[in-house]
């Protein structure tokens, strides 16, 4: 079936009236997130009496959003041949739709204002609507919908979103930003006045993080937070729109080779999704309280949609999308690049004859991403501009691979649950698998292997390794109705045992680092501009409460990040809430403050004006652990302290080193 130009311009027209909504009443995302009140309440998950605003205008206006976001690409990936099956052809919109985004946020930053970009994005979907009309005069394009059985993935996609919402309400609305969401925020933000979401290094700690292999979330995270104003929920409603998509990229890779996926193995990856969600919405976190959506779960599901798209390029080698997701992959996280090399490695191991010019090419893709960012990063530097981040730089990097602790093996259990169990089990059906099946899974078990040694370790590292396992389980589905019935049932019975186990302790809604941050002003410049000034001041509140990873936090204390903190804190004037005073050193003021700044630096003080505040926060101890208990990472591998069963491979090297006398040497040298 092609695409006819009238197939184009009804599709154009669907979508722009979808993307409506989205446009017209934007701030009933602002409206819901005001209520946060409501997550102290008894039942945060179901409040009857907005439901008309929580359960029917806002996800209306949330799907709309992801419709208008992904409607630029889904045209324009028409007109380059990708319609050849929805999964393949939604899959593909996404590069197009991440570069409309990033381009339509820099004009409404450069020229006009944030809340233009929702109706630049819409005039970016007519002129890919031309676009495609155009293509479809000139040749055939293929169309991905012949009956109404191909667009079930889109249906599948759409009702998986509105639940994933109605599951996650609360988590995306209201509960307070923990240090990772709250540092998310801040340079998702940046890029409303800056083209790139990079601090200079007079910010503080927050300058570190991104670096060039982890700043592609940022982008979109912008769009949004253009679209629906500075809210916590802006960056949280990402996740909704890349879950459906990695169920997508599961099935597009899961189809290839002309093996058309029955409706029964689509409800079965979206059960085998639910036990991820849940793991992201809870439990994967630094925070000894709360999980937060925005990071690391935004971050980590856009990584696993653009390798699943770099991962079927591949399989039918199609080198310039490879080169694309290849690109995309790469800065989103350090983690692109493993899996890429892994699976240019599987191909070495699996295939006949072995494929040595694809190896080198792929080889040579990644090199030409390492390169294109290390040349970024020189432009930046010769353009005086602020350099990317260096948390994911190459010294720490080495260092973490250099301590292994090879007795960690509560990490199978986190896979195993993660990954819903069954899709995981069936990486060991080698001898059932094909090609495809054969290279993700040597890619899946080289990937978590390179994890499972490693001493530092966090539950979001293993979030590909619980995905990928739904291509290998869903390619291997029987065909016979006996077999394909049991083989289903087992699947979807893991699922829903995995997704029990995944089930947070308590499902409350945290809103104390929210309570705490409304009590602080600062006074030092202007948070809604970036201005590094005031996030370097900010750190002075750590001398008021300890880190959240600090050996007290929570039992003994309350602790957090100063990012959460000044996120909520007032600009300007103290007010009678006013219990925490951030300001420069040399300012002054009428304030009834003490003799002295409870903590000063070399620009900055930090006033308390309420003591008895100061005590009541101090005495903070936040009952909302929402860890599931299956998936508690122990403190020193989060944050790799090490333990009595750590190997440290460098400083085993560097006495080695020094016994022959090479450390001397080379120390000797001028």
């Amino acid at each position: 079936m092609t695409a006819t130009p009238g197939r184009v311009v009804h599709l154009g027209l669907v979508l722009g009236a979808a993307s409506l909504p989205a446009l017209c009443f934007p701030d009933a995302i602002g409206r819901a997130s005001a209520m946060w009140l409501l997550a102290e309440g008894a039942r945060p998950y179901w409040v009857p009496a907005e439901a008309l605003l929580l359960y029917g205008i806002v996800p209306l206006v949330v799907l709309s959003a992801i419709v208008l976001f992904l409607a630029p690409g889904m045209l324009l990936a028409l007109t380059t041949g990708r319609g050849r099956s929805t999964p393949v052809w939604l899959l593909s919109a996404v590069p197009f739709s991440l570069g409309a985004a990033f381009l339509v946020a820099e004009v409404a930053r450069a020229f006009l204002t944030a809340r233009a970009s929702g109706w630049l994005m819409f005039g970016a979907l007519g002129l890919s609507t031309v676009t495609a009309f155009l293509f479809s005069r000139r040749r055939e394009l293929p169309w991905p919908g012949a009956t109404l059985r191909d667009w079930f993935p889109v249906g599948s996609a759409v009702i998986g979103m509105l639940l994933l919402y109605l599951m996650l309400v609360p988590k995306l609305l209201w509960e307070s930003f923990n240090g990772d969401g709250a540092h998310a925020f801040a340079i998702s933000r940046l890029l409303l006045n800056s083209p790139w979401p990079f601090f200079p290094e007079s910010a503080g700690p927050v300058a570190a993080f991104p670096g060039t292999t982890s700043m592609l979330f940022a982008f979109p995270n912008a769009w949004f937070i253009q679209l629906f104003g500075p809210l916590e929920s802006a960056i949280r409603l990402p996740f909704l729109l890349y879950t459906p998509l990695v169920v997508l990229g599961v099935q597009a890779l899961a189809e290839e080779g002309d093996r058309p996926l029955a409706t029964r193995t689509q409800l079965a990856i979206w059960a085998g999704v639910l036990p991820f969600v849940l793991a992201m919405a809870f439990s994967a976190s630094y925070s000894p309280y709360h999980a937060d959506i925005a990071l690391p779960g935004v971050q980590d599901t856009l990584l696993v949609v653009c390798v699943l798209g770099f991962l079927h390029a591949m399989v039918r080698r199609e080198w310039a999308w490879a080169a694309g997701f290849g690109l995309l992959s790469y800065i989103s996280l350090p983690n692109g690049l493993l899996l890429m090399g892994f699976w240019l490695l599987a191909e070495l191991v699996v295939m006949r004859p072995r494929p040595w010019s694809v190896a080198a090419r792929g080889a040579l893709l990644l090199v030409a991403c390492m390169v294109a960012a290390a040349s970024f990063a020189v432009v930046l530097h010769w353009t005086g501009q602020t350099p990317p981040g260096g948390e994911y730089g190459l010294a720490r990097t080495i260092a973490d691979v250099l301590r292994i602790d090879l007795t960690q093996w509560r990490r199978v259990v986190y896979l195993l649950v993660g990954g819903a169990v069954f899709p995981v089990g069936t990486l060991l059906l080698w001898r059932k698998q094909d090609q495809v099946s054969r290279r993700v899974t040597l890619m899946v078990l080289a990937y978590f292997l390179f994890f499972f040694v490693q001493t530092r370790f966090s539950l979001h590292h293993l979030v590909p390794a619980m995905i990928l396992p739904l291509v290998v389980a869903a390619r291997l589905r029987p065909i016979e109705q006996p077999a394909s019935t049991r083989y289903h049932l087992a699947w979807l019975m893991a699922a829903l045992v995995a997704a029990v186990l995944s089930l947070p302790s308590s499902f409350a809604i945290t809103t104390a680092e929210r309570r705490v941050g409304m009590t602080v002003t600062q006074q030092v410049g202007s948070y809604d501009a970036s201005d590094p000034a005031v996030f370097e001041a900010s750190s002075l509140l750590g001398e008021a409460f300890p880190a959240d990873w600090d050996a007290d936090v929570p039992a003994t204390a309350y602790g957090g990040s100063a990012l959460t903190w000044l996120y909520y804190a007032d600009e300007g004037a103290v007010t009678p809430h006013t219990a925490y005073l951030l300001s420069r050193r040399d300012a002054m003021t009428d304030e009834p403050t003490a003799a002295a700044p409870f903590a000063v630096d070399s620009a900055f003080r930090l006033d308390i004006l309420n003591a008895p505040a100061y005590a009541a926060h101090q005495a903070l101890r936040p009952a909302t652990d929402t860890h599931a208990p299956i998936y508690v990472v122990p403190r020193a591998s989060l944050f790799g302290l090490g333990g009595p069963h750590t190997i440290d491979l460098a400083r085993l090297l560097d006495r080695v080193a020094r016994r022959i006398g090479v450390r001397g040497q080379v120390e000797e040298q001028p």
